[in-house]
């Protein structure tokens, strides 16, 4: 998974980052052939599955998830302008959704991953996802490219690359 931020004036950054793998390792790439390296196991990680969507530039799709028949609005619609919390998915009432990325920058990368407490759920059913783009100044008549990559407990990672053909201005 990639984004993007920008540092501050002091050459700092903070993210609070949803790991994809048990053993997850974190880079950052400063631009100037500097970065740094992290590790850090998430033995919890097991307990849930993520969904990624990922793109390159500030404006760009976004997951819509769609938990056990909820339709769009609905209380169990999921998506950045209805995110909701980790607290959420830790009491094992639904999932939530986290935007990474800044936006700043020249073509920046973005993120957005949908957490699921698959083993803590008190409900039983499906998430449907959709993947949507607005239709802006910024994106209409172009073709947007986009990754997803999905991650479930006893499963390997699976990614799909995506084309989306945006309607004309």
């Amino acid at each position: 998974m990639t984004f993007t931020i920008v540092t501050d004036d002091m050459g700092a950054a903070r993210a609070t980052v949803p790991a994809l793998a048990e053993g997850a390792v974190f880079m950052a790439d400063l631009g100037d052939g500097g970065g740094a390296v992290a590790a850090v196991t998430v033995p919890d990680l097991a307990g849930f599955d993520r969904a990624v969507l990922q793109w390159q530039g500030a404006v760009g799709p976004e997951i819509h998830a769609l938990e056990f028949g909820a339709r769009y609005g609905e209380p169990g619609h999921v998506w950045h302008g209805a995110p909701r919390t980790a607290d959420v998915a830790l009491a094992g009432t639904g999932g939530f959704l986290m935007r990474l990325g800044d936006g700043l920058g020249l073509n920046p990368h973005m993120a957005e991953v949908y957490t699921f407490p698959s083993g803590t759920t008190q409900q039983s059913g499906e998430v449907a996802f959709t993947v949507e783009t607005p239709v802006t100044d910024a994106t209409c008549g172009q073709d947007l490219t986009a990754q997803t990559i999905q991650v479930s407990p006893g499963a390997e990672p699976f990614a799909f690359d995506l084309t989306m053909a945006v309607p004309g201005c």
